[in-house]
């Protein structure tokens, strides 16, 4: 590993797992709070990106009991499920995540620092602060915009090199809840889609810093997921509901099989374990893909396993080489886009009226009430005379799409001109930091 203490038990951070022809030293596992599967192919050239150059499954599931924002984190951090670790509340209790015997339940964070590795941790909601209580971690951030943590995620990853770094992107959740207490909540609105375009720049701007360092380049797997989907109308609280239950599951990295689809390569015709779960939510202990498994295999790339625990069951095979059987993700997305068209065409006329879309340019909630957006239910509230109150946008959430003016640099790492990629970047469709002009829905589509 790139600095930190000598390693506690070298054998285990070995930096090959099982993966085929791994060369990774360094894991970044990005969540896309809130991202549905099929707004994946809808997203722009990063997301695209991923999908060509990585494997991926859009028919992955978050966890069987929840589809709420922390139970799900955790899951991804121990690759633990809600019955098994037992936190099932979406908020912070103020205590530490241990079991029934007050033993600190096995994560990446601890496993990554008891071999020596470093790890960084950036999210955008304060209940996340249980994992800094709870875990080992050389630096733990906070910040509620997207647009200022990625930024300092950047600069940190770039000269710190974590081993396993977490960056959560909370743009498309945040887009899906706003306004939901007039009922104006969901995925359906022309808001989420601009936001998961946001999100895509994020995604390019950490693409970018990986191919110029150096010490990134060539040894940095990315894995990207989210903790639930979101329905067209309301939230995400309803956990049987496709559209919330539904979720991406890709793989970036050296060995990766280029384009695969994850499920069909793991597929028992294949050699493996996995079922695909269709349409519906599945058995709570089938072998599907879902979002925990997200630490099992950073720590499969890092070459650290346990002896027992889900750190010790890592089935997922990511594959150095697409099987005649394994099928292209792509195709399958480009496939799946096409039905989803006709069937909409064809009940279009058989669908109620829904509610309009609310000027998203002219709205905001204050941060407080978007933590608790996660724990309503999914069912709109009745608009009252205090919930159409207009409430004036800050200047910091103008939805302006424009170039990322991402930090200077004192001392960047050799092989990598920090300034210089501020001026060659490709230009990601972020909003500055800074704020700038307001940019209308119809720029945001051209842009």
């Amino acid at each position: 590993p790139q600095g930190g203490p000598p390693p506690a038990t070298p054998s285990r951070f070995s930096f090959q797992g099982s993966v085929p022809d791994n060369r990774v030293q360094h894991v970044i596992h990005i969540v896309m709070d809130g991202l549905r599967s099929d707004y994946l192919a809808k997203g722009g050239p990063a997301f695209s990106k991923l999908l060509k150059e990585g494997a991926c499954t859009l028919n992955a599931r978050h966890d069987w009991a929840s589809s709420q924002t922390l139970p799900n984190h955790i899951g991804m951090f121990t690759g633990l499920i809600v019955d098994q670790h037992g936190f099932s509340e979406d908020k912070d209790d103020g205590g530490k995540l241990v079991d029934a015997d007050e033993h600190p339940f096995e994560n990446i964070f601890d496993l990554v620092a008891a071999n020596g590795g470093k790890t960084g941790f950036y999210g955008s909601k304060d209940k996340f602060a249980v994992f800094d209580r709870s875990w080992k971690m050389d630096h733990y951030e906070m910040q509620l915009r997207a647009k200022n943590l990625v930024p300092i995620f950047l600069e940190d990853m770039n000269t710190k090199l974590y081993n396993f770094a977490f960056l959560h992107v909370r743009s498309a959740d945040r887009a899906g809840h706003k306004d939901s207490g007039n009922g104006n909540g969901g995925a359906a609105k022309p808001m989420y889609l601009e936001a998961v375009q946001e999100a895509d720049g994020y995604l390019g701007q950490v693409m970018d810093l990986i191919e110029q360092n150096a010490g990134l380049r060539g040894k940095t797997a990315i894995i990207v997921t989210a903790d639930h989907g979101f329905a067209d109308y309301g939230n995400h609280g309803d956990e049987q509901q496709y559209e919330n239950f539904r979720v991406p599951f890709c793989v970036s990295a050296p060995g990766v099989a280029p384009g695969a689809d994850l499920a069909k390569l793991n597929a028992p015709s294949n050699g493996g374990i996995v079922v695909d779960p269709g349409n519906s939510r599945g058995g709570e202990y089938d072998p599907i893909i879902r979002n925990s498994y997200s630490a099992v295999l950073a720590a499969d790339f890092l070459g650290i396993k346990t002896s027992d625990g889900p750190f010790s069951n890592q089935y997922l095979s990511v594959g150095d080489k697409p099987t005649a059987a394994a099928g292209s993700i792509i195709e399958a997305s480009s496939a799946e886009d096409s039905e989803e068209e006709d069937a909409q065409e064809e009940e279009a006329d058989e669908k109620p009226d829904k509610p309009e879309d609310v000027a998203h340019d002219k709205l905001d909630k204050p941060e407080d009430q978007e933590e608790e957006d996660d724990e309503k239910p999914d069912k709109p509230e009745e608009p009252t005379e205090e919930a159409e109150e207009i409430i004036p946008l800050e200047e910091e959430d103008e939805w302006d799409i424009q170039d990322q003016d991402g930090p200077t640099e004192e001392e960047p790492s050799a092989g990598f001109d920090w300034e210089q990629w501020l001026v060659d970047r490709p230009h990601w469709n972020v909003p500055s930091p800074t704020g700038g002009e307001e940019t209308t829905p119809q720029e945001v589509q051209e842009g």
